[in-house]
């Protein structure tokens, strides 16, 4: 019986430790190993891949990114930089390919002329909203003004009553 725990336990040891291997290994392979000419060409590389925004993943750059799409958009650039392109070439080429959505930063263009225009265009619709609601509630309170009559009728209900005398039985009482 000591035999069949110590093998058991042994096993469940193993166990643990080919699972170890196994969760922490995928963070590794995941890395790409990229090999530049020169420091600025890594740096060029790295501040592209920012600037270029993931097709399919919700507002993520393609350097964050870890879609199917995204690698291949880092794979564009790497080969790009490497064949001595510029970043403006790069981007030119990566926008004609898969459109303004692929940069953060689209050009001012009749496309992308809502993306521009979109925030003054807000701005001026509250402003709009804001001075009509001022106006229609100044207009209500210019119709809220007293006529002579009731002018009258409110300071004869607010003026202070003469004193009535009092019962005699209350004045007994105090």
């Amino acid at each position: 019986m000591r035999k069949n725990s110590k093998i058991i336990k042994a096993n469940l040891i193993l166990l643990g430790m080919v699972l170890f291997i196994f969760c922490f290994s995928s963070v590794y392979a995941a890395s790409e190993v990229l090999k530049f000419k020169n420091s600025e060409q890594e740096q060029r590389y790295k501040k592209l891949t920012h600037k270029i925004r993931c097709i399919t993943c919700a507002n993520q750059s393609v350097a964050d990114s870890d879609a199917t799409i995204a690698g291949s958009l880092r794979s564009i650039v790497y080969q790009q930089i490497r064949q001595g392109k510029t970043d403006e070439q790069i981007m030119q080429f990566l926008m004609a390919r898969y459109g303004d959505y692929v940069s953060y930063e689209p050009p001012f263009k009749l496309s992308t002329l809502f993306l521009y225009l979109g925030p003054l265009l807000f701005i001026l619709f509250g402003l709009l909203v804001l001075f009509k609601t001022i106006k229609r509630r100044s207009l209500e309170s210019a119709d809220l003004e007293l006529s002579q009559e009731e002018k009258a009728r409110l300071s004869l209900l607010l003026s202070p009553k003469p004193e009535s005398p009092k019962p005699e039985s209350f004045k007994q009482e105090q």
